[in-house]
């Protein structure tokens, strides 16, 4: 994070899943974090209704960011709002409604144009 308060969105690899990525919040695996073990497959959030998952509307929408190997409603997932707020992407109402794992972060934003171009790299990777 800057001095701003803003931080930055980078993609590095899931440990547990070969070919899959986590979202990395200034360098730190924030999923690891809240739920170790947890799975990410970011392949569940590459088109919804036309648009990848993680992209940042003024509507909010709700996605999960690391799940079970079985199901959400069974074991639970770690959720995150997004939305875009002006010239942020912010990510807010954090969730970890599993059995395991640590603290959710307090509210994080994002620069909109490096957020944006992260998504884009990660989309066409």
């Amino acid at each position: 994070m800057d001095s701003s308060g803003v931080s930055v969105l980078t993609f590095g690899p899931c440990p547990y899943v070969d070919g899959a990525v986590r979202p990395l919040v200034d360098g730190r695996d924030v999923c690891d974090e809240i739920w170790p073990d947890g799975v990410t497959q970011h392949w569940d959030w590459q088109q919804h209704e036309g648009r990848h998952l993680l992209t940042a509307t003024a509507a909010a929408h709700t996605i999960a960011l690391v799940a079970p190997e079985c199901d959400t409603a069974c074991c639970g997932a770690v959720w995150v709002t997004v939305r875009r707020e002006g010239r942020y992407v912010v990510w807010t109402d954090w969730e970890n409604t599993g059995v395991i794992g640590g603290a959710v972060p307090a509210e994080v934003r994002f620069d909109a144009e490096q957020y944006d171009a992260e998504v884009a790299r990660l989309e066409w990777s």
